[in-house]
């Protein structure tokens, strides 16, 4: 597995996962991860501000020390982990390819439809899922582009967890997500990168009901089924420990020596 190292100082000591026990609404989820994405702005901003400002007067209003103790401010990166009800969300290709009617039928079945400006197509969130988004500044790692933390920091960990559930998996070059084989998607991914801040992230299926995934054609593709860790072998772990294990695998990945875990209720 692939690893990075952190180009700003103290950045990568604390890894903060924030796991939602019980069933979230996805409203809350979004609402969540906007908080903490507000939060990595705003300090982006005052960034700014400051180093335009040594760059304009230097040496008379900011110093060096000043500067590096601004990065003490840093928010740290920040995992969320989460189990929604019963919801449809679209990525930006979506918003482009679906009509009124298209989503009215996801409606129908059963659940909520939420357009995201995020990449990807149509995944459906739901009990027996875990939803993982996180916030992570990749400018502050070397070497880490969008493609790479998708690849070797996402896609890559969950491989490393279904590992740990004697599962096999890949990923496909041309169709996102991980895969148990050409046909069968066992887990979807879709980012947002904003000012370098990673936003949403990972859906793995644990033990949900298939027919949500399995009723329309998924994330565009044709001929294409969901599958979930309990359909290939009956081991039905919770959602919670799935979550503790992928936050333990993203931290390797990106070198991260802590994690803090804070159990919050909905």
């Amino acid at each position: 597995m692939v690893s990075y190292q952190t180009i700003k100082q103290n950045y990568n000591k604390t890894l903060q996962h924030f796991n939602y026990k019980g069933i979230s609404s996805f409203q809350n989820g979004l609402n969540v991860q906007q908080q903490y994405m507000i939060e990595n702005l705003a300090y982006k901003s005052l960034q700014s501000k400051f180093k335009s400002l040594s760059k304009k007067y230097p040496g008379q209003y900011i110093n060096e020390t000043e500067l590096n103790s601004l990065e003490l401010l840093k928010p740290s990166p920040k995992i969320l982990t989460f189990e929604f009800d019963n919801v449809y969300a679209g990525g930006l290709k979506s918003k482009i390819e679906l009509n009124d009617t298209e989503i009215s039928k996801y409606k129908k079945f059963g659940g909520e439809y939420f357009q995201l400006n995020r990449g990807g197509q149509v995944t459906w969130h739901g009990q027996g899922q875990l939803t993982s988004y996180l916030l992570i500044d990749i400018k502050s790692f070397k070497n880490l582009t969008a493609k790479c933390f998708v690849s070797n920091v996402l896609l890559n960990s969950i491989i490393e967890v279904l590992k740990k559930y004697d599962i096999k998996a890949t990923t496909d070059d041309e169709n996102p997500g991980v895969w148990i084989d050409n046909d069968t998607k066992i887990a979807s991914v879709g980012i947002r990168v904003r000012h370098g801040i990673t936003e949403f992230g990972i859906a793995l299926n644990i033990n949900p009901n298939l027919k949500y995934s399995n009723q329309f054609e998924m994330c565009g593709l044709k001929d294409k089924s969901a599958t979930s860790i309990y359909e290939i072998n009956g081991k039905n772990p919770s959602v919670e420990e799935v979550g503790d294990l992928f936050t333990k695998e993203v931290a390797k990945a990106l070198n991260i020596e802590n994690i803090q875990k804070i159990d919050l209720e909905n």
